[in-house]
């Protein structure tokens, strides 16, 4: 058998100091995502389908092997941190990092293609992937497009009219009796209308007619009524006098 013997190394100092520099780098970009990895909010994969579940949501894909991750990292602790002082954001979605490393069939699952990869989730459905280039302004774009809505239950959904139309559902212990309309305190009629009774529950539409807005439309109405009648009264009077004036002369 042929012995063979290894590569001797390259003889070319510039050649042997550009790897040495390129490693070097190689190692700093490393360090600098661990450090950063210790102040990212991550998300356990075992967490991720409840997290979504519920509410919007924005999740960084990523692996720690990788370097395109490594690279990226630092700069979503600096969209964190941004985030963090954001508080319109922060009321609207929540943001964690996942580390796919860890079993990346269930980030494939996901819809993740390659790492780094930002999804917004909102309640358990995919909805956009962000442009890893410009976070911040990607968001923005998004929530002037896609404004968060309030979300219901489902029995809440079933009992309205439409997504906007919220209400408010009190439900009765299974140890309590049945509650009916005519027993609501007489406060609580004023407030609410009751729209719907269940053995188990009564589902109330806050009342809105007699909301400042409504009683100012109301004294507007009257009051533009009032004035055009008078208006048509002087009218009438001028046009009586002048028909007067004409049959004496």
């Amino acid at each position: 058998m042929e012995r063979r013997n290894p590569p001797s190394p390259s003889l070319d100092p510039a050649e042997n100091d550009a790897e040495a520099k390129k490693r070097l780098r190689k190692e700093k970009i490393k360090a600098l995502a661990d450090l950063s990895d210790e102040s990212i909010r991550h998300l356990p994969m075992s967490d991720v389908n409840a997290t979504i579940s519920n509410g919007t949501h924005l999740i960084f894909y990523g692996a720690n092997y990788c370097p395109y991750t490594q690279k990226y990292t630092p700069l979503w602790l600096e969209f964190q941190q941004l985030y963090d002082r954001t508080p319109t954001w922060q009321s609207q979605f929540t943001i964690h990092k996942v580390q796919c490393a860890e079993d990346e069939n269930f980030c494939v699952d996901m819809g993740v293609d390659g790492y780094p990869t930002v999804l917004m989730f909102r309640n358990g459905v995919l909805v956009e992937e962000m442009d890893t280039d410009d976070m911040s302004g990607s968001v923005q774009s998004f929530i002037e497009r896609e404004p968060t809505k309030p979300t219901l239950t489902a029995e809440q959904s079933k009992s309205s009219d439409s997504p906007s139309d919220i209400h408010t559902t009190i439900t009765a212990s299974s140890a309590s009796p049945p509650i009916s309309s005519n027993k609501l305190d007489e406060t609580l009629k004023l407030s609410f209308t009751v729209m719907k009774s269940e053995e188990s529950a009564i589902i109330l539409h806050p009342n809105t007619s007699d909301s400042p807005k409504d009683f100012l439309l109301l004294y507007s109405i009257f009051a533009t009524l009032l004035v055009a009648g008078v208006g048509l009264l002087f009218f009438r009077y001028v046009q009586n006098r002048r028909a007067a004036y004409r049959r004496v002369r």
